[in-house]
């Protein structure tokens, strides 16, 4: 803990104009905001020199693969090329003064500004902050010949280093804790829904006296909701691009960082796909690419991925792309395209750069109300949820906000439940197929 550690506080603010139209309608225009200061977030202060592992001597080694039957086999992550993959025998790459080992494998100099004999030293330090805007506007109208409705709209931004601070999987710690925390982690949160519209509707049907009460007591209920799309985003935790094994950390939850070129938009899963080509480590799209060939054998066109790391790099980094592109395969969707960093350097997506496919659901209901007598009243319903079976999918990266997913890991942006059965709910769950229920009410 930083010793002079602060209280973290937020302010809030609000401006707020009602205004009524007819007696029956009125309108409330809203602006919320607020500002998360001195928030907690981590640094790992004992952090190796950023590509440490990737020395002349590891690339030379990755690149001189290239003339093996199976190039660039010996590239990340394996160990034998890659130092940082052995963490910590010699993470102060530019050390000064005499070092001496300290008989663990470890190399020690006391004049060098990391422990290298230590692990991961992971600080918490009021180094996070958020912001969030959102402008809110209800129109409300009320028993208007029988109808009564409330719409709601909210166009909102909510930016941060952390989304939900205190649990172990979103307290994350920079990749590279050298630079900028707020260039690495500053970005939407997992709970921003940039658009959001309500509808409620309730209606009472003119009475019509006798027939048994047959033709009067009648009502129907709906209510809508649309919602954009919430945030998912990339985090390799399986390949050490930077050097820095900053992925072995349990601090580092956020893993390390590919390339993004494009719209992120043309990655918005469809169906639960983000029908990109699946990629082709772990068999998910044909066999690798190797430099000089056009397609895989399944057809699959790579020379896109090719051209954009020729154009993205120079010199011996273009080679090293090339090698991380042959490893780990690259995903393409519309103008979307996704690839490995080149070993030894850092991608330049931020957390949170794709949105789900966003969320519409309609319920509806109609009442019959029968008067017993002037003291007793019984009101049948029946209930349908999703009424038009629109079909959901939960987001990529899981759960009601987004958070992270590893692109080795196939199939990359792809779901297959409902937001009710992964949140193992799916009785009251939102997110389910149609459900129908029928119930009665009695009121004295």
């Amino acid at each position: 803990m930083n010793p002079n550690l602060r209280t973290p506080y937020v302010d809030n603010w609000n401006l707020d104009i009602q205004r009524a139209i007819t007696n029956n309608l009125s309108i409330d225009v809203g602006y919320v905001g607020n500002h998360g200061t001195k928030l907690l977030g981590q640094v790992n202060i004992n952090q190796p020199t950023p590509l440490a592992g990737w020395t002349a001597a590891a690339q030379g080694a990755c690149i001189a693969s290239g003339a093996d039957p199976v190039p660039y086999d010996n590239c990340a992550p394996d160990p034998n090329a890659e130092q940082a993959a052995m963490p910590f025998t010699a993470p102060c790459a530019q050390a000064v003064g005499v070092a001496a080992t300290n008989g663990k494998g470890g190399v020690f100099n006391p004049n060098n500004s990391c422990f290298s004999f230590l692990n991961y030293l992971t600080e918490v330090e009021n180094n996070y902050e958020s912001n969030y805007n959102g402008l809110q506007i209800t129109l409300t109208g009320r028993n208007y010949h029988g109808l009564s409705f409330n719409g709601s709209y909210t166009y909102s931004h909510a930016l941060g280093d952390a989304s939900d601070q205190g649990t172990s999987a979103d307290f994350p710690a920079p990749e590279n804790s050298y630079a900028s925390v707020r260039s690495q982690l500053y970005a939407n949160t997992d709970f921003d829904i940039r658009h959001r519209f309500t509808m409620s509707l309730d209606y009472a049907f003119p009475d019509k006296k006798g027939y048994g009460q047959l033709l009067s007591g009648w009502s129907i209920n709906a209510i809508a909701l649309v919602t954009s799309g919430l945030p998912w985003g990339v985090g390799d935790l399986s390949n050490d691009f930077s050097g820095t094994n900053q992925i072995g950390s349990t601090a580092q939850v956020e893993g390390e960082q590919w390339n993004f070129f494009g719209s992120p938009s043309a990655f918005t899963p469809v169906h639960g796909n983000t029908n990109t080509n699946g990629g082709w480590e772990n068999g998910g799209g044909g066999t690798p690419f190797f430099p000089g060939a056009a397609t895989s054998a399944s057809g699959t066109s790579y020379a896109p991925c090719v051209a954009q790391d020729m154009a993205t790099y120079s010199g011996t980094q273009q080679t090293l792309a090339l090698a991380s592109l042959a490893n780990l395969g690259c995903y393409v969707a519309g103008n979307g395209m996704l690839l490995p960093p080149a070993y030894g350097s850092y991608g330049n997506t931020k957390p949170n750069i794709f949105r789900d496919g966003g969320f519409q659901n309609l319920d509806f209901s109609v009442a019959k109300l029968f008067t017993i007598r002037e003291r007793l009243k019984a009101q049948f319903r029946a209930e349908f949820f999703n009424v038009l079976n629109h079909p959901h999918w939960t987001n990529p990266a899981g759960g009601p906000g987004g958070a992270i997913q590893d692109p080795t890991v196939q199939p990359y942006g792809y779901v297959g439940v409902t937001p009710d059965v992964y949140s193992s709910n799916p009785q009251l769950g939102s997110g389910g197929a149609r459900a129908m229920q029928l119930g009665m009410k009695l009121s004295w």
